[in-house]
C-alpha cells in the first residue's frame, strides 16, 4: 500500500564502500580514492535537528492569544562507526586524518585532520 513504511528487524552488511569525493560532491578520481571493507562492526546514523523556537503570548487575562510553535528543520546526521581490522585508508577517507607510517611503510597513527573527510553542518571538514 502506498504510503505504509517497512520495518526490518534484521539489516545485515556484507561490506561497506568507502569513496573519496571533491568539494563539490565529484567523485575524486585520485589515488586510493575509494575502499572496500568488512571490518565494520557498527554504523548508526542520529538524525539531527533544529527545533526552533517557540513563540507563546499571553493576554491581559492570562489566556495564550499566539502560539507559533516551529516545525524541526534536519540539519544532518551524526555518523558512529565502529571498526575491526580495517585498511587504516578506510579510516584516512572518513577522518581526513593523514596516516603515519613508519620507515617500512606500515601506518602507525594518523595525522590532525586537513580538509578531507566528512564536512559538518557549517562546511568545516572534521
Amino acid at each position: 500500500m502506498p504510503g505504509q513504511n517497512t520495518c526490518f528487524s534484521l539489516v545485515r552488511g556484507r561490506a561497506m564502500r568507502v569513496t573519496r569525493l571533491d568539494g563539490c560532491g565529484s567523485v575524486d578520481l585520485g589515488p586510493d580514492a575509494a575502499i572496500v571493507s568488512d571490518g565494520f562492526i557498527t554504523v548508526q546514523l542520529t538524525a539531527q535537528t533544529d527545533e526552533g523556537e517557540t513563540i507563546s503570548v499571553t493576554n491581559a487575562a492570562g489566556k495564550v492569544c499566539i502560539l507559533d510553535e516551529p516545525c524541526p528543520v534536519f540539519t544532518g546526521y551524526e555518523i558512529q562507526v565502529e571498526f575491526c581490522g580495517v585498511d587504516p585508508l578506510l579510516y584516512e577517507l572518513m577522518t581526513g586524518m593523514p596516516s603515519v607510517t613508519d620507515a617500512e611503510g606500515k601506518p602507525h597513527g594518523h595525522e590532525s585532520g586537513c580538509g578531507k573527510g566528512f564536512p559538518s553542518r557549517d562546511g568545516h571538514w572534521r
